[in-house]
């Protein structure tokens, strides 16, 4: 009986023994590789919707500034156009001012003169912009006026000229780019300016290639500058923050691929003789 139960009692303590050495064992090595694949699969699913995300934010904030850039271009130029005017000074054909010629000069608000060249992709004319007189841009006449007595009303015109500008020779998008003179002169350049610098295509896709449209005075000689009654402005820009558009792929087709975006508005002018 003694030996049965101290066999028991040795057996027992086996047991307990190959139990803690089994607890102390670990994992196998079966179990390391199951788990560090499992570690490395959820880490490159939370690295590639980290990248996605990123990608995706980063291409709407794209589109979001080109968007703001394009819209503030086109109300920039519909408020210049709405501004052209005669100079009140009569220029020759080659631009050269004739101050002494005050019987061809053209009265302020006439529509007679305020632009000198319109074509599809560039837009020349006067404007009442940086010419009341005292301001720092059209100073007193004489250089010699006091505060007391500082000329009022309108001095001369400013010549602006707005265009767009291709990338290259023979490029299909460009820049919007405007040029502003000393108020009076046709040639010493005040400040020039790029509003898109990129990406832009003249017109829209139903009248490509038309940065610039015009309408005229109902009965009013159409080519004569002075009957342009109206400015239509109408560009894209290209998707993806001025690059071209992406090429269509079998894994993204064409009708996913992003579009052009088009903008346009018309300025409206008063006649006036």
């Amino acid at each position: 009986m003694l030996t049965a139960a101290v066999d028991a009692r040795s057996a027992l303590r086996a047991r307990h023994a190959r139990a803690r050495s089994e607890r102390d064992a670990g994992i196998t090595l079966i179990e390391l590789v199951v788990a560090m694949t499992l570690a490395t699969i959820v880490a490159t699913l939370a690295t590639m919707l980290f990248v996605t995300s990123s990608n995706v934010n980063a291409k709407t904030t794209d589109a979001n500034v080109a968007s703001s850039s394009a819209r503030a271009a086109l109300d920039s130029w519909a408020s210049l156009i709405s501004l052209a005017d005669s100079p009140t000074i009569y220029y020759n054909n080659s631009g050269v001012p004739q101050p002494g010629n005050t019987s061809q000069a053209p009265a302020a608000g006439s529509s007679s003169y305020r632009f000198v060249k319109v074509s599809a992709t560039e837009l020349t004319f006067w404007a009442d912009i940086d010419n009341r007189l005292g301001s720092a841009a059209s100073p007193c006449p004489n250089g010699s006026c006091t505060s007391a007595a500082q000329p009022t009303g309108r001095g001369p015109a400013t010549y602006v000229d707005l265009a767009w500008v291709p990338t290259s020779s023979g490029s299909s998008t460009g820049a919007l780019v405007e040029t502003r003179y000393v108020p009076g002169s046709t040639t010493t350049v005040a400040a020039t300016r790029t509003l898109i610098p990129s990406g832009v295509t003249p017109g829209t896709s139903t009248v490509p290639g038309f940065l610039f449209t015009w309408g005229y005075f109902t009965g009013c000689y159409t080519s004569f500058y002075g009957c342009i009654n109206s400015i239509t402005i109408s560009f894209q820009t290209q998707p993806n923050n001025g690059m071209t558009a992406p090429t269509a792929t079998a894994s993204a087709p064409a009708s996913k691929t992003a579009a052009p975006q088009t903008y346009t508005t018309t300025v409206t002018l008063s006649e006036t003789s």
